[in-house]
């Protein structure tokens, strides 16, 4: 009995399993057309058990015939007949030809009559295209209205050219179906793969209007290259063909590739690279349920291996290895947000303030005093310790002696610098040498402390220190906010931004950028929602604020 099972989408691929021949003759002719349907030989009961996997315009029928069959017709589609088992012939306008298991297969034009024979029970695997969708890809590509189907040669070899493509696709879709595999199911994967066909047969099989594609087009002009990029820019994330392109262009395709030639790609390279960008911001987010898989065939990948090497090559890392890059982030802490103004001593738990002195009676003083103030104290001799204790420090301030024994408090403020603490720094000295204070100043010290010991000048200077910090920890986060948001942003959309944020107008950016007013109206709101801001002032503030505190630093 004919049957076929229940789906979800392509993930449960319906099941032809039946011992009908009638049913089958139905489904067969639903399936290809115009045709009738027979058994030959004997000794073999009928049984047809097949899996079709709709693609859109593309679809894939792979199964068994346990008994010989003869398929007799014109057919309403283009097919591409393949074998993995059986001996089979294919007969169409006078022409015959062998479907050899890995070595030849056969292309089925509509309209033709045709016939597919085999003697014994065969495992075949069809490619069906849809004429309209065909002949529509073969208009796009050359401007040439076509009136009726194409004529192709009927015997394909499998051992090069387009029928190795081919037959390598078909065993993979047809494991990929076996598997239920999502892919086959992806808007983006399935577009890309009609064309995929589409342009292998046109470009790869012989036929009688292969002469329309050997003509060359007069290249489109530079702003159909800025059109087609803005599209494929905003439309990235969905499928995308070349009639979108050519009709966006009002030009053939091989026009719009004429006009990209200078750039030595073509608009299929731009959208790649969009894709593999749009790939990382999915896997740097880190999503539960998201993998290297689903991100490839959101980026029109079929095989997530050959998604893998793409992606290696853009951005020298594995997807996987970004992945996990976005889930430590996604598992860090927050960092706590650092206030404006100096925090009382008792709340500043992270602020630590480091004491190094020579004297230890000087140093022992000092700590105590700090400490009975509310202050987090570390104290050392000499800077060496501090040098290990700085790595890890979060906020605080130094207070230096100059004197040290081992290296002076001047050549110790660099070498912070250097192990990259920007921590403010306190100096003290016994000597009284105005020459020091000057230099120590100089070296961008908060304050120099003349020995002895004055508690009310070492809390106040301490104060100003942890003060400092303070607003440099918040100049930084503030960087680093900003620079989040705008990384967010696409090239486009940045240099859209900066120039409203400067206060020129819409028809002034589309024409120092080479783009059109629409353009510089999207690229302008999308861009704006990024960065979370509702009017062109709000932009203003936000890149006059980024300017302003990226000078912001530490003393």
């Amino acid at each position: 009995m004919h049957n076929r099972s229940a789906r979800q989408g392509l993930e449960r691929p319906p099941l032809i399993d039946t011992r009908d021949l009638e049913a089958a003759r139905v489904f067969l002719a639903t399936i290809y057309g115009d045709l009738t349907a027979d058994t030959v030989g004997r000794g073999h009961r009928f049984e047809w058990r097949a899996t079709p996997v709709d693609m859109g315009p593309v679809a894939l029928f792979s199964g068994v015939f346990a008994s010989g069959m003869c398929l007799r017709g014109v057919s309403s589609g283009y097919t591409v007949s393949l074998a993995t088992g059986g001996s089979v012939r294919a007969a169409s306008s006078g022409d015959a030809a062998e479907i050899a298991p890995g070595r030849s297969a056969a292309v089925f034009s509509p309209g033709a009559r045709s016939e597919w024979s085999a003697e014994g029970p065969a495992r075949p695997m069809n490619l069906r295209v849809d004429a309209r969708y065909f002949e529509a890809q073969l208009e796009a590509l050359t401007g040439v209205a076509i009136r009726g189907p194409l004529a192709f040669s009927l015997s394909m070899p499998t051992t090069d050219g387009p029928g190795t493509f081919l037959a390598r696709l078909c065993r993979f879709l047809s494991t990929e179906t076996e598997r239920a595999g999502r892919a086959l199911g992806h808007p983006v994967v399935m577009a890309s793969l009609g064309e995929a066909v589409a342009r292998a047969l046109l470009f790869g099989q012989p036929h009688d209007h292969a002469y329309l594609l050997e003509k060359a087009a007069p290249p489109s002009s530079q702003s159909v290259v800025r059109l087609v990029e803005e599209y494929l820019d905003a439309h990235a994330e969905g499928a995308i063909g070349t009639a979108d392109l050519t009709t966006l262009a009002g030009a053939s395709m091989a026009s719009i590739d004429g006009a990209f030639a200078y750039r030595g790609a073509t608009p299929w390279d731009f959208l790649r690279k969009r894709r593999l960008l749009l790939a990382r911001d999915r896997l740097l987010l880190a999503e539960p349920g998201e993998t290297a898989a689903s991100v490839a065939h959101a980026a029109g990948y079929l095989r997530v291996e050959r998604f893998g090497a793409a992606y290696a090559a853009e951005f020298g890392e594995t997807p996987a290895e970004t992945r996990r890059r976005g889930l430590l982030a996604a598992e860090a802490p927050p960092s706590p947000r650092p206030r404006a103004t100096s925090p009382s001593p008792r709340g500043a738990e992270a602020a630590t303030v480091f004491l190094v002195h020579r004297d230890p009676s000087w140093r022992g003083a000092a700590a105590g005093l700090l400490q009975e103030a509310g202050h987090v104290v570390q104290a050392f001799a000499s800077s060496l310790a501090l040098l290990e204790a700085a790595r890890a420090v979060v906020s605080g301030c130094v207070v230096l002696d100059v004197q040290l024994p081992d290296l002076n408090g001047l050549e110790v403020r660099a070498l912070l610098r250097e192990e990259g603490c920007a921590l403010p720094v306190v100096f003290t000295s016994d000597d009284g040498d105005v020459t020091v204070a000057v230099e120590a100043m100089k070296a961008g010290a908060v304050d120099f402390l003349a020995e002895p010991l004055d508690a009310e000048a070492l809390l106040a200077a301490v104060a100003r220190a942890l003060a400092r910090d303070a607003e440099a920890r918040a100049a930084r986060a503030e960087v680093e906010a900003l620079a989040a948001r705008l990384a967010a942003l696409s090239p486009r959309q940045r240099e859209v931004c900066e120039r409203v944020a400067q206060g020129m107008l819409n028809k002034q950016i589309a024409t120092e950028l080479g783009i059109s007013m629409s353009a510089v109206r999207l690229y302008r709101a999308e861009g704006m929602e990024k960065l979370g801001v509702a009017s062109a002032a709000e932009l203003a503030s936000l890149f006059a604020r980024l300017e302003r505190v990226t000078g912001a630093g530490g003393g």
